[in-house]
């Protein structure tokens, strides 16, 4: 039996193995629902197997508040392969990163200071416009990151408004930053 899970992105956090080595699922539940991953394990059901999940990504941090699509795979022997999934919804998990950037707003030929936390190694910093597109990234930013207004492609970001993103440890994280350039 294998339990994957899974952001709102599609991004897979985490890879479980446990249980029963065979167990057909017609469907999955998940309590208790809301889950919160500080009031103990998430317990996944189908018919009379059941499987205590901890609520925590491969890094072993709690899931942050969010949608998470949880699949249940079982062995049928020589018959394939058996898959459920539901829906869990964390509410009062980790907190959000904290994202600031100064200064706000910026001065176009000037610079902005991005700080988040927590930080890791592998944090990405994403900047982008209204449309959505991104004019600049940060892979493996390390802290503080200083941006001096360029976008990707060359040259200043033009007056506006833009968001900047935070990835942190590998994990997408809900938070952005709304960053006027004038």
């Amino acid at each position: 039996m294998t339990v994957e899970v899974y952001d709102a992105s599609g991004d897979l956090l985490r890879t479980l193995s446990g249980g029963l080595a065979y167990a057909p699922l017609a469907s999955v539940t998940a309590a208790p629902q809301p889950y919160n991953p500080a009031q103990g394990p998430l317990t996944l059901t189908s018919g009379s197997w059941s499987f205590a999940y901890d609520g925590k990504d491969a890094s072993g941090a709690d899931l942050t508040d969010g949608v998470y699509l949880v699949e249940v795979v079982s062995s049928l022997g020589g018959a394939g392969v058996a898959t459920a999934r539901v829906q869990v919804r964390v509410a009062g998990g980790q907190a959000p990163v904290a994202l600031q950037a100064g200064p706000n707003p910026a001065p176009v030929g000037g610079s902005v200071t991005i700080v988040w936390s927590p930080s890791g190694a592998q944090d990405e910093v994403l900047v982008y416009d209204l449309a959505g597109q991104i004019v600049r990234r940060f892979p493996e930013a390390s802290q503080p990151l200083v941006w001096d207004l360029d976008a990707a492609g060359g040259g200043r970001v033009a007056p506006g408004i833009y968001f900047v993103g935070v990835r942190v440890q590998g994990r997408s994280v809900p938070l952005f930053l709304k960053l006027a350039v004038y």
